[in-house]
């Protein structure tokens, strides 16, 4: 038996862990909780990959693996962001945020890897296979929530403030079941989703593609129902028409929604006014400008927002804002950092030309996170990195590729 050269033994081991993370990050309910923050299923796999590529650095180094100018200015948006926590009031807040980035570098590092050794057509049809699980799994995960609560059962409930998990179920308010499939919540399933659903249709599979939005809309999420909207009305050349059909179909599912909840629907939605109107989200808006008057300069610190609540029905912890997020942070000078690497992300700084076949697969993406990091604040989020290594992995070109083992 022909024996295999280590450097190869590593190449390969590289090429499972990042495969793997394709599949694990999105199941977020693989997780458990500590005392200081959540460990899910994916950093265990980041980790090992890492002591691989360390191990056997001669081929996992290969000499067809490029840094872009978007990966340097990510590096040093979070190097910078990283140093933060030197001054951070709340040392303690700091160093979760600070091992959060590392591994989210890292994961960063191992997923974007994958275009070594898949076309960009064959990489879409890994991540379209990883999508199709998450739906099936999200929707097993909902309707087991649902059955199980109907009938009292507590073997998976768990109750947090005023919102109560069970599996695949949010009940927010603790009443009106929002849809988080097999993520942690629903914001975060339509981040994934919206991601998976410019997967399916751009390899033309339109039956998963209406069914991932259909469960986007089961999420109740504001956010991602409008952009999954503006998707739809961008890409169908019947725009009057589709517009139509989505404006008719949500006052028939709000309708039904009232007829069925009834008074836990006005519940959920006098909760969700007061979230996103004038005690909500607008109020932490403000209140991150005058934290971050306080500092402006260098910032209050690594994960200092957290430092300020404000009860709008439950305890809100961020600035709901990347750009707001990065000021209270790392001042001006983080911002500069920020809008830096946002500039990096031009389709021209990558090399994806208007006549590229996959330059609207790009663009949409790069606007989806534009627009839900503008509501929430999805910096330090794992979907980001996923969606970003992956969106980077797909449209990069001139880089050799080694064919897995």
């Amino acid at each position: 038996m022909r024996s295999i050269p280590s450097s190869s033994r590593g190449l390969g081991l590289r090429h499972y862990f990042a495969v793997a993370l394709v599949f694990v990050m999105p199941a977020q309910l693989l997780a458990v909780e500590t005392e200081f923050s959540t460990v899910r299923a994916y950093m265990p796999l980041v980790i090992f990959s890492t002591m691989a590529m360390l191990i056997f650095p001669k081929r996992t180094m290969s000499s067809g693996f490029r840094y872009t100018i978007f990966d340097l200015t990510l590096l040093m948006l979070f190097v910078y962001l990283a140093e933060t926590s030197i001054w951070a009031q709340n040392k303690d807040l700091a160093l979760v945020r600070l091992l959060g980035i590392i591994l989210l570098i890292l994961t960063y590092v191992n997923l974007s890897s994958l275009r070594l050794y898949y076309s960009s057509e064959r990489l879409m049809q890994l991540i379209q296979v990883s999508g199709v699980l998450f739906v099936w799994l999200s929707i097993i995960l909902y309707v087991s929530g649902l059955y199980l609560e109907s009938i009292d059962a507590t073997y998976f409930r768990i109750v947090k403030e005023n919102v109560v998990f069970h599996l695949g179920v949010y009940f927010e308010g603790g009443v009106f079941p929002r849809l988080r499939g097999i993520t942690d919540s629903p914001n975060n399933f339509g981040a994934y989703g919206l991601f998976f659903l410019t997967i399916f249709y751009y390899l033309g599979s339109r039956f998963y593609a209406c069914v991932i939005g259909a469960l986007i809309i089961l999420t109740a999420s504001f956010t991602c129902i409008l952009i999954m909207a503006l998707f739809f009305l961008t890409v169908t050349r019947r725009k009057l028409a589709a517009l139509m059909v989505f404006c008719l179909s949500s006052t028939v599912a709000v309708m039904a929604l009232d007829s069925i909840l009834g008074p836990s629907g006005h519940v959920f939605l006098r909760l969700r006014y007061k979230l996103t109107g004038g005690s909500g989200r607008f109020e932490i808006f403000r209140h991150s400008i005058e934290f971050f008057e306080a500092s402006p300069f260098f910032g209050a610190g690594l994960n200092q927002a957290r430092e300020f609540e404000l009860e709008v029905g439950r305890a809100v912890q961020s600035a709901h804002n990347n750009i707001l997020e990065v000021m209270i942070e790392g001042g001006l000078l983080g911002l500069a950092l920020l809008l830096i690497c946002m500039a990096a992300t031009h389709p021209r700084v990558v090399g994806v030309s208007k006549h590229d076949s996959l330059y609207g697969f790009y663009v949409m993406n790069l606007l989806i996170l534009l627009i839900l990091s503008l509501s929430n604040a999805t910096l330090y989020n794992d979907t980001t990195f996923f969606v970003l290594a992956l969106l980077m992995a797909v449209v990069r070109r001139g880089e050799s590729r080694l064919e897995p083992r």
